[in-house]
């Protein structure tokens, strides 16, 4: 933990600058080809589908056959079409545990399929699609189990995932608020080690992500949907409408920023690795990512991404967040500026922890399965865990 800073524009490194040029779609695929996949990309990538419940041994032989883009694709979802069939297989012949297993490996493997493709989008969309529904069977089975919800907001819903322990008591719960290119569903890591901790998780889809990018491009101000979210939640009667919070990743840890600036029913606020100004370094993001953001805003406009990465910041709302905030960030990250999660930390005004792991990069990998750990002693540490009350 590091609290001597001071927060000012964010330094771009010359690496970024220069990566923001070469480091294409194209020329990743051409490394792909000489080293594979695994030596080429960092190890979030390699983690990311472990995270989600995948099995390591899938990763491994995914990796071992990625050798360009479309490799990537095939590989993953043949990993995803295999243990689909084992799923249907054990299912037909009761054995339901193993049926749940399998279903959940491939998910994951369906949703890592989909991950780099933007054109054709019929493809990207048709690959999550069985990645949500094999999430659905699989959650079904978790104990406690996930079900699947649908949150009113204006003239839509939002789709999601809630999942609360076992308890007579009414549960505490966060929201989940995944990152850009993610879902719902790759939140399952951390609903999972919640849930055995006794705390509840809403998982959902946002505007642009998951199964609403069908209905809503992606925006800038999440504030709307938070409404929509804590107004959800605290019609359950099963949920302590004292204890709702948020948890989000990436970018969605900006949003979480956004809903709990203006939300004041928020009670905790949890953000890992959020970017805190874009419009500082988001001409510099990698290009893949940048193309990511443009298929969420439904563009291909340059001028649009442009406008969404100036507009997105964090400047002037952390200071009006009155609940408790854990800021976790990583030195070593790559794909959003770890310096971001202490400028964050400075602008809080109210009950604050920073956690910064100096060798890790983008939401921490290195020490992921230490991170659940680490909320839960937030959330005892401010109140939210327990039957006293919150300070």
């Amino acid at each position: 933990m590091d609290k001597d800073h001071s927060p000012g524009r964010t330094e771009i490194p010359f690496s970024w600058v220069l990566r923001s040029r070469i480091v294409t779609k194209s020329t990743l695929d051409a490394l792909f080809r000489v080293f594979g996949a695994k030596t080429v990309l960092p190890d979030l990538f390699y983690i990311r589908p472990l995270l989600m419940g995948g099995n390591f041994l899938d990763i491994r032989e995914a990796f071992a056959r990625i050798h360009s883009w479309e490799d990537w694709v095939s590989s993953w979802e043949r990993i995803g079409e295999k243990r689909e069939t084992f799923a249907r297989i054990a299912c037909e012949e009761g054995r339901l545990v193993t049926a749940g297993e399998n279903h959940l490996y491939a998910a994951a493997a369906f949703h890592m399929a989909q991950l780099p493709i933007f054109e054709p989008v019929e493809r990207k969309r048709a690959l999550y699609a069985r990645c949500a529904e094999c999430y659905r069977l699989a959650a079904a089975r978790m104990s406690p189990p996930a079900h699947s919800v649908s949150i009113p907001h204006g003239t839509i819903e939002l789709p999601g995932l809630l999942r609360l322990p076992e308890s007579k008591r009414k549960a505490p719960i966060l929201v989940l608020i995944s990152g850009a290119d993610s879902c719902k569903e790759e939140m399952h890591f951390f609903g999972e080690g919640l849930a055995r901790r006794g705390v509840g998780t809403l998982a959902y889809d946002g505007p642009g992500i998951g199964e609403t990018w069908e209905r809503l491009p992606m925006g800038i101000d999440d504030g709307g949907v938070g409404a929509s979210l804590f107004n959800y939640l605290a019609g359950d009667e099963r949920i302590d409408p004292d204890r709702i919070g948020l948890f989000g990743v990436s970018l969605g840890g900006n949003l979480a920023i956004r809903i709990a600036s203006k939300e004041e029913r928020t009670a905790v606020v949890v953000t890992l690795s959020a970017p805190y100004e874009l419009a500082s370094y988001g001409e510099y993001m990698l290009p893949i990512l940048q193309e990511q953001v443009k298929y969420l805003l439904q563009t291909d406009s340059e001028k649009a991404y442009r406008d969404w990465a100036g507009a997105f910041s964090a400047r002037g709302l952390v200071e009006k967040v009155r609940a408790p905030i854990l800021v976790v960030g990583g030195g070593e990250d790559t794909i959003l500026p770890g310096a971001d999660a202490k400028r964050i930390f400075d602008e809080a005004k109210g009950k604050k922890k920073l956690v910064y792991y100096e060798d890790a990069n983008h939401l921490c990998t290195e020490h992921a399965f230490d991170l659940v750990g680490k909320v839960e002693e937030w959330l005892i540490e401010t109140g939210f865990l327990g039957e006293g009350p919150l300070r």
